[in-house]
């Protein structure tokens, strides 16, 4: 039996989301952003009022990853009008893909892209897509080994400054 499971978040874990969301997020990016943009960017996207906002939205899911009944990351996907850019046609959109830093490398995130795999096929769309910021190779080599590839650019707005993401595709 697998000690590794996903489910559905639901509205009563949004606190839950806030605090696994605000932690991925710093531990991702706050080497490479100034501390200010951070608080201020986590303060507001991480927070319950906007988390609800979101989980609320119909074109939006949510799911939580847990490793022996300890949650240590999520996944948000988003179709149709929820997407955060409008590139493709016909396609399910991984705006969110985190996973604690002390639960890397145990294939929880493999986990929630084949569940995002999953999704997209359940809903007849014919690819996956998102955006990666191009200082994350990490992220990058993780997503190309999953078999996306880098087919653009989109700009993401942080603190004031537009940082680059590549856009990777994967067909269904």
């Amino acid at each position: 039996m697998s000690s590794i499971k996903i489910k559905k978040l639901t509205q009563d874990e949004i606190l839950l989301l806030s605090e696994i969301g605000a932690k991925t997020f710093d531990e991702t990016y706050s080497w490479g952003n100034p501390k200010a943009d951070m608080e201020e960017y986590i303060a507001h996207h991480f927070s319950v009022e906007q988390l609800t906002k979101e989980y609320q939205h119909k074109a939006s899911d949510f799911f939580l990853v847990y490793e022996k009944n300890s949650p240590c990351g999520y996944l948000k996907l988003n179709q149709n009008d929820a997407q955060t850019d409008t590139i493709f046609d016909d396609a399910l959109e991984i705006e969110r893909l985190y996973v604690l830093k002390a639960h890397q490398g145990k294939n929880l995130g493999k986990h929630l892209l084949q569940l995002a795999i999953k999704q997209g096929k359940l809903l007849g769309k014919s690819m996956l897509w998102l955006g990666v910021w191009i200082h994350n190779p990490k992220a990058i080599a993780f997503y190309e080994k999953q078999g996306f590839q880098k087919c653009g650019t989109h700009d993401f707005w942080f603190g004031g400054q537009n940082q680059t993401d590549y856009v990777m595709k994967l067909e269904l």
